[in-house]
């Protein structure tokens, strides 16, 4: 896996809170937490972005169909 840099600014009392779960041993690096949370996200908003795109299919599916039934209706 080819990583990138990036530079963050965070709140100090989540920088505050990375720093106990590094040091009751959850985690090796604030690197890592982040790389896990940026993860999760991106899953989930994955997940929520192919929902979407599949209602927006059946959307264009459904006005097709309308269009159909008024150009059946015209005639």
């Amino acid at each position: 896996m080819n990583n990138k840099r990036l530079t963050v600014r965070l709140p100090e009392r989540s920088l505050d809170l990375m720093d106990l779960m590094i040091k009751l041993g959850e985690f090796s690096s604030r690197s890592e937490i982040i790389r896990l949370a940026v993860r999760d996200f991106v899953l989930e908003r994955s997940e929520k972005t192919a929902e979407y795109l599949k209602k927006m299919e059946r959307l264009r599916d459904m006005q097709d169909s309308l269009e159909k039934l008024e150009e059946f209706k015209r005639r």
